[in-house]
Parts: C-alpha cells; structure tokens; sequence
C-alpha cells in the first residue's frame, strides 16, 4: 500500500509554491466585495531567526510524523492528511522565508489579514487533526 501523506504534504507545498509565484509575477491589487487579491508579505520573526526556524520546522515535522504511527493520537486517516497537509503548508511558508527573507501572502477577505495557501492549509490541517481526537 502506497502512504499517500509524504504525496500529501509535497502537493501542498508544490501548490502553495506555484501560487506564490503567480502572484509575485502578476497580481496587481485587485478588489472585490469582500475578497480580494493583493500582494503582502511578512517577516514574522526577525531576519536572523531563520536558522530557529529551520530547527522549529525540523522538530514539528518529527512531531507530525512520530505523532502519526498507529496507537498514537493522530493514527487515523483524517488526523494523519491533516498533519501532511499542516505540514506541507509549513515548508511552504518556511521556503519563503529562507528564499525571499518574507513570507508572501496574497488573499485578503474582509478584515482578516491577507494570507496564502500554505497558512490555510496549516490552519485546516490542524483543525482537522484536533477534530479527529474527540
């Protein structure tokens, strides 16, 4: 049987990735009612954090995986995609970071901060995750 959730969290930072680059190529600010597309990026932590972050993301990916293993927390189907997920996400967000010295982010709905795939696939993943265990 093939484990699908290394081809989970790849596609989510494959995709997280190419829509990045989309928007940093094309996107002018473009407004709608309540949604828009606009381009925004942020450091988060301070420049000189990235090797922490690096650590942080190499120990939460131990995490997700260890958490994963069957008798665990997180040993069923819903909770382990949304792991991958929140753990592709996480890479994506992390490649920013170390490629660009930013994270890009590009859509913005109401007054909710503007965001990216990959903080959405973090944000469901987990949901999902912690959904699983009641």
């Amino acid at each position: 049987m093939i484990n699908v959730l290394p081809i989970l969290a790849a596609s989510v930072f494959c995709v997280d990735q190419a829509t990045k680059q989309v928007a940093l190529r094309a996107l002018a600010v473009r407004r709608a009612p309540g949604f828009r597309l606009t381009l925004a990026g942020h450091r988060g932590f301070g420049p000189s954090s990235t090797p922490a972050l690096v650590a942080l993301w190499g120990f939460a990916a131990a995490l997700v995986i260890l958490a994963s293993f069957p008798g665990l927390p997180f040993d069923d189907s819903v909770a382990r995609a949304g792991l991958a997920g929140a753990l592709g996400g996480a890479a994506g967000n992390l490649a920013d970071r170390v490629r660009r010295g930013v994270v890009v982010d590009f859509v913005a709905i109401g007054a909710w901060p503007p965001f990216n795939l990959a903080d959405a696939a973090i944000v469901t993943g987990v949901g999902l995750a912690l959904l699983s265990l009641g």
